[in-house]
């Protein structure tokens, strides 16, 4: 079968850190750093990807429900993916392919977030799912919460997904609005300095930050910044 290639580029905040966790907004771009998929589907239902930077690893997509251990893993973002678009309808079948990617894990430009919608792209392009820019992000949101174990919001998802400059309100969780922002940047160059240090393993600390916002709003009798 003829191979095909995906891929999801990283992201940058403009303005706004973590009020999508508080329904707030957010401008925020993707970048050119992305993740490429080379991929050519199989008959078997399972999703084998090689890729020296997350990892190899192979899921049965017989099998979607939570396996707890692999909570921390590129499998189980894979497996959630795959799970929300079948609980949603959508299709998804087996692949075989390599990834590379040029986003530094760790880094806070989204490895994660563009391996997610990277896999939800794929689903998409080799499936014919009929899903949406947002959907797929929401797809690696699910994944990222329930699988992987990590209570992100759904900013770097989105980000990665839409592409370009967006501004992004989250006021209702259940209709995230994304605008497009068209704007000519050139002559302006965005740089992001490479500070040596990792947050891979700053889960615990990342999950405090939205527990920490809902208890300041709870003090004032609010569920959220403004609710």
């Amino acid at each position: 079968m003829k191979e095909r290639l995906f891929s999801a580029p990283g992201r940058v905040e403009i303005g706004g850190n973590h009020t999508d966790h508080q329904q707030g907004r957010v401008l925020a771009a993707a970048i050119d750093l992305e993740a490429k998929c080379l991929v050519v589907p199989n008959e078997k239902n399972i999703v084998n990807i090689k890729n020296e930077q997350y990892g190899s690893l192979s899921v049965d997509l017989n099998d979607l429900e939570v396996h707890e251990d692999e909570k921390g893993t590129s499998t189980a973002l894979v497996r959630g993916v795959a799970a929300w678009f079948s609980k949603h309808g959508y299709p998804v079948g087996g692949f075989d392919g390599t990834i590379t990617s040029t986003i530094p894990i760790g880094s806070g430009l989204s490895s994660s977030a563009a391996f997610e919608v990277l896999i939800g792209n794929v689903f998409k392009g080799l499936y014919n799912a009929d899903v949406s820019p947002l959907e797929i992000a929401l797809a690696g949101r699910y994944a990222e919460n329930v699988y992987f174990g990590k209570p992100s919001g759904l900013m770097d998802q989105a980000a990665s997904s839409f592409g370009g400059l967006s501004m992004i309100d989250f006021k209702d969780p259940i209709n995230t609005i994304v605008k497009p922002i068209k704007t000519d940047l050139s002559g302006y160059t965005l740089c992001v300095v490479a500070t040596g240090d990792d947050h891979a393993d700053l889960t615990p600390d990342y999950a405090a930050i939205p527990d920490e916002m809902r208890t300041v709003a709870n003090h004032f009798g609010k569920d959220f910044y403004g609710m």
